[in-house]
């Protein structure tokens, strides 16, 4: 038997998805790519089909591969591009890193800019939108309605100080993502703890992950996943900055670094459906 490894395009395909009737897989897990098959051209045998199957479902888990599973592919069909000896292959693939360039494994550069955009974009929203509703002195008059969510509990120190914390913070985010230093909790607060409003803003409750969710939902709000309105793809695809990074199958894995945040995996807010703009700058153009 010989490894085949058949990647005829399937408009009808989503990414990672395997089609049974022609052999076909895209986004390739480490087992997957291993599954002997005697020719490209025929239908996988009921065994083969089975196998591929459950090796999908088991993918989709969004767990990190094993090391038996990383062990053989790197001895049998290695991802090209990814380190060469096999302690470091295994470091960098065991989130599913296929572009050799993702932070632990599991941000990939694409993915960090993207985010970065959104946390900046978010601020100035905060910031330009927001901050002019506050009374001098006082919560907001309907702080259920602001953007990001200020969860409920909060909603009696929601004043103008608490909200400059909270854009500080959303704002360090983006700061902390245009350097090269790992995204965490830490980190934010280290650079923005100085700041006017923060302090209040921690001190009454407010935590980096508020402002993390918020980010997450923009820059999935403006994903090409499906139901989003694909915004940041329109706009990066004239971006040489972005266009030159690697792809990479985590380029959209919004689910992997939400678990990775150590955010909610299974709170991913709906898309904007709303035809309404709010006021801002996408990585410095104009919405």
């Amino acid at each position: 038997m010989t490894l085949v490894l058949h990647t005829t395009p399937n408009a009808n395909l989503s990414d990672g998805d395997f089609d049974p009737a022609n052999a076909q897989i895209t986004n390739l897990g480490p087992l997957q790519r291993c599954v002997p098959m005697q020719a490209a051209t025929r239908p996988p045998t009921p065994i083969e089909t089975r196998l591929l199957g459950l090796l999908h479902l088991a993918k989709i888990k969004r767990d990190a591969y094993s090391v038996d599973e990383l062990t053989l592919e790197f001895n049998r069909n290695r991802v090209e591009g990814m380190p060469d000896n096999l302690k470091d292959y295994i470091k960098q693939r065991k989130w599913g890193c296929t572009c050799g360039a993702c932070a632990e494994g599991w941000m990939s550069p694409r993915m960090r800019y993207r985010i970065y955009c959104a946390a900046d974009l978010l601020a100035s929203i905060m910031m330009d939108s927001h901050e002019p509703e506050f009374p001098p002195t006082g919560v907001h008059p309907d702080p259920e309605y602001l953007y990001p969510d200020v969860p409920p509990e909060l909603h009696p120190y929601v004043t103008l100080e608490f909200w400059i914390g909270y854009t500080t913070i959303v704002s360090k985010i983006a700061e902390l993502l245009e350097s090269d230093l790992p995204l965490t909790e830490a980190a934010v607060i280290k650079l923005a703890y100085k700041e006017p409003g923060v302090g209040f803003f921690l001190d009454r409750g407010g935590k980096v992950v508020h402002a993390l969710e918020g980010t997450m939902d923009m820059a999935w709000e403006q994903s090409s996943r499906p139901g989003c309105d694909g915004l940041f793809e329109k706009i990066a695809a004239e971006n040489d900055e972005y266009m030159a990074l690697p792809t990479c199958k985590n380029d959209l894995n919004f689910e992997l670094v939400r678990d990775r945040l150590g955010l909610r995996p299974d709170v991913i807010h709906g898309c904007n459906d709303s035809e309404d703009n709010f006021p801002g700058t996408l990585c410095g153009w104009t919405l």
